[in-house]
């Protein structure tokens, strides 16, 4: 057995260039076989992912859109039941029943804990009534500390709006004496007139809604995102953002070019000119959505706002061709037994098409010469002469036969035996 496998190791080695030869050719053949069902696989599994995370994406805006609208609503529910709270008849404010008021005013705002000022004012936007959450303890504002806001944005806004509409400021950040409140208070007041039973206008409800409250449930659903999630107003100016520096540029003097627009212009572009969309930029995937938040319910000043989500390639690797072909490449490497199985698999498949090719010749020999002597044997003598007669024939040529014989072969044969005969063949 040792010296069979001795003699077809000996032999192989012997065709040594063809061996190594036909390994390569099976090897790259089995190695791209190999490649091709993995990237089939990974590719498939590469899509899914892709289609899992912008499905993700869209599907975030669209809760972040639902939750703002939501609280909205309940947020005008309120103001709407504040505002039938107040009962004028012949356009008089008596006491009795502005104690009254206050006095359920204030079990409101301990109970919803979302409202900073709740308050109430003539058609002059004198403050018939205010009431202060007071950080949990909600008061009433005594009548010598109440002011006319008749100058302020939000009474002008809502006192000339009609019955049944309601006006949302901006969200920005709460001013006292002209200056930012420290620590900052983001704000957003609703308001909405008040008529008396006979119908005429007598004044306006307004209430000041604590922006932290949609701000940190904004950022408990922005979690769920893989990456960076952003609500900014019509003006690009970032509300919420990952980075605290970022936002409310709009509020002080020397952060007005802190913009989204001046990071992102080209994608600026497209997600102010369209209500909602998903594509890829050079480096990023970005959701965005459009609440506008005067639909149905409100009347406001901005005209929406916009939610961004953006993830960056490295987050979402292979969402173009290239990352993805270098992805595959990378996975293949790291499943190296692809390569250890090619090439086993190669080395044996080579070995035995060489020994094939061997067996072959070696049959091809015997069919066609003649084991002692290593001349033509009689068929493949008769084959070149069929051909070379065809050919002389073709082109009027000429050619010789030669015969070769030996006397005495049997004498020979029959004298020293068989074996001397055929060494004088």
């Amino acid at each position: 057995m040792k010296d069979f496998i001795a003699k077809q190791v000996t032999v192989l080695l012997s065709h040594k260039k063809e061996l190594m030869k036909e390994f390569l050719i099976v090897f790259l053949i089995l190695m791209t076989v190999f490649f091709t069902l993995f990237s089939f696989v990974i590719y498939a599994d590469i899509k899914s992912e892709k289609n899992i995370t912008e499905f993700k994406e869209k599907n975030l805006v669209e809760i972040e859109n639902k939750f703002i609208m939501k609280e909205f609503e309940a947020i005008v529910s309120d103001l709407e039941y504040l505002s039938k709270s107040i009962i004028v008849r012949k356009n008089v404010f008596d006491e009795v029943m502005l104690n009254r008021i206050s006095d359920e005013w204030v079990i409101f705002s301990e109970k919803k804990k979302i409202y900073d000022q709740i308050r109430f004012l003539d058609i002059d936007g004198n403050e018939i009534l205010r009431v202060n959450y007071n950080d949990g303890a909600p008061i009433k504002v005594d009548k010598s500390n109440l002011q006319n806001k008749k100058h302020r944005y939000y009474f002008k806004d809502t006192i000339k709006l009609d019955k049944g509409q309601v006006y949302i400021s901006d969200f920005d950040l709460n001013k006292e004496n002209n200056q930012i409140e420290q620590p900052i208070k983001p704000m957003i007041r609703f308001g909405i007139p008040v008529y008396s039973n006979q119908g005429s206008k007598i004044g306006i409800v307004i209430i000041n809604y604590y922006g932290k409250y949609l701000i940190n449930q904004f950022k408990t659903i922005s979690d769920y995102s893989k990456d960076k999630v952003f609500l900014l107003n019509a003006e690009s100016y970032w509300l919420v953002s990952d980075n605290p520096q970022q936002e409310w540029g709009f509020m002080y003097s020397d952060q007005s070019n802190n913009k989204f627009s001046n990071t992102y212009p080209e994608e600026w572009r497209i997600i102010d000119t369209n209500k909602q969309g998903q594509f890829y930029s050079e480096n990023e995937l970005i959701t965005f959505g459009t609440i506008y938040k005067h639909k149905n319910i409100v009347v406001s000043d901005e005209k929406y706002w916009k939610i961004v989500t953006i993830i960056s390639s490295n987050k979402v690797p292979y969402y173009n061709s290239f990352n993805t072909i270098q992805y595959i490449v990378i996975e293949f490497i790291k499943h190296y037994y692809f390569i250890i199985i090619s090439f086993i698999l190669a080395l044996n498949i080579a070995v035995l098409i060489v020994q094939n090719k061997i067996a072959k010749d070696q049959i091809q020999r015997f069919a066609t010469f003649d084991i002692m002597t290593g001349v033509h044997n009689r068929r493949a003598g008769m084959d070149i002469f069929e051909r070379e007669y065809e050919i002389a024939i073709k082109n009027n040529s000429i050619f010789s036969i030669c015969f070769i014989d030996i006397n005495g072969l049997k004498y020979v044969n029959d004298t020293f035996g068989h074996q001397s005969g055929d060494e004088l063949i």
